[in-house]
């Protein structure tokens, strides 16, 4: 779960801890979607 807000201590800082948000986000998505089709193709 993410917090509700930041407070970041420089707009590179938001930047990267967002953008790194963006890729595991990104990453966890690409996993669901490989363990929906292994569960479909095991059946």
């Amino acid at each position: 779960p993410l917090p509700k807000f930041y407070t970041f201590k420089s707009r590179e800082e938001r930047e990267r801890i967002l953008y790194r948000n963006f890729v595991n986000v990104g990453m966890e998505v690409k996993e669901m979607i490989k363990d929906v089709q292994n569960k479909r193709g095991a059946k």
